[in-house]
């Protein structure tokens, strides 16, 4: 059996999307289904959020009142910093697959080295000479151990950021509701007292 000396730190750099293990009843298609509707969902929420930023800032009124003026604005600034922080949310979405693969690659070695020392085998054949099979898997325990972590740290950075980027959205939505909405409610109620009192 021959491994490649790849450094971990290469590995968890430079691998490719992530490959699934064990898909229980789902198929390939159906996890790429979803990933491909996941993925729409994202680029949709993240246009819609610029969108209805430049409808604002080209619709806007001003001077309706201070208040009207300033939910106006801070609802401009909601929407920007949501759209900023799912741009670069979408950033390290890559490096995240990365990692991902990253770890399923270095599980894969660490399950056959422990196979093949379990056949028997003392040292395991690397590109650059043989090495002890017991040191071999205790450095990619080591290196399991650290692609976790990083999966695990990033998986929480992008949970982070995805709750900014929708709370956020959210927020300058309801802001500008407020601020456009006083004059049609006004409107609204005054018609309304008016047909109640004639």
């Amino acid at each position: 059996m021959i491994f490649t000396a790849v450094p971990v730190g290469s590995l968890l750099e430079y691998a490719l999307p992530p490959i699934f293990g064990d898909l229980g009843p789902y198929t390939m298609s159906d996890l790429e289904y979803a990933r491909s509707l996941q993925e729409k969902f994202e680029l949709y929420l993240l246009a819609l959020v610029f969108t209805i930023l430049g409808l604002a800032i080209q619709t806007a009124k001003l001077g309706a009142g201070s208040w009207p003026d300033l939910l106006e604005f801070s609802g401009w600034v909601a929407l920007l910093l949501s759209g900023l922080v799912g741009l670069w949310r979408m950033e390290w979405i890559p490096p995240l697959y990365k990692s991902h693969t990253a770890e399923a690659q270095i599980a894969k070695e660490l399950a056959d080295m422990r196979e093949a020392q379990g056949n028997g085998q003392q040292l395991v054949q690397f590109e650059d000479g043989p090495v002890p099979i017991a040191e071999a898997i205790q450095g990619r325990e080591a290196g399991l151990a650290k692609a976790k972590k990083q999966v695990k740290e990033r998986e929480r950075a992008m949970h982070i950021k995805y709750s900014f980027h929708k709370w956020l959205m959210v927020l300058g939505f309801m802001m500008l509701i407020a601020s456009r909405g006083q004059g049609p409610i006004q409107l609204i109620t005054t018609g309304i007292r008016g047909a109640l009192s004639a």
